[in-house]
């Protein structure tokens, strides 16, 4: 569901023209989606790592340059907004049914066409290839992560609360 083996064939059409850049993803994988070999077929063996679930994911947001997300369905996308927090800009498909709610397209990041990988790719070398844009799309996503801080959540779940027990 998290879209790997399309997040590996976007990265295959981008590290030829950026090698200095690499594509850490971190998360829990399952063995039998053969993302190693998908990896390997793609000859990405230098510019791709796999990293388990870590506890200190904060520092992996503060060295990121943008967050990418190519899943093919998301509940709220609470890493989006963890992104946004450390002024990481963010690339996102279009899919069912969270990051519509949070990405402002071409302001703190891009929201892309579901499966179109062509275009996801074309927006991720726009930010890969332009330290301004990214830089200002990483301030604006700082910005827009604050919606999501606790003091704003908080008072909002406090005034629902108050008007159902009325």
């Amino acid at each position: 569901v998290k879209g790997y083996d399309r997040l590996l064939t976007i990265w295959s059409r981008l590290h030829i023209r950026f090698p200095e850049w690499k594509l850490q993803i971190v998360g829990k994988f399952n063995p039998r989606l053969n993302l190693e070999t998908i990896k390997e077929e793609l000859g990405l063996m230098d510019s791709v790592q796999f990293i388990p679930p870590d506890p200190q994911i904060n520092a992996y947001y503060r060295a990121a340059s943008v967050y990418v997300m190519t899943s093919r369905s998301e509940g709220f996308g609470m890493v989006l907004i963890e992104a946004m927090q450390h002024g990481v800009p963010v690339v996102a498909f279009d899919c069912p049914y969270g990051p519509a709610d949070i990405i402002d397209n071409d302001l703190n990041g891009y929201l892309v066409t579901d499966g179109d990988l062509d275009a996801f790719a074309a927006r991720l070398e726009v930010l890969m290839s332009q330290p301004d844009k990214r830089r200002s799309m990483g301030r604006e996503a700082a910005l827009k992560s604050q919606a999501y801080g606790a003091g704003r959540v908080v008072g909002l779940w406090d005034e629902l609360y108050h008007q159902l027990i009325k």
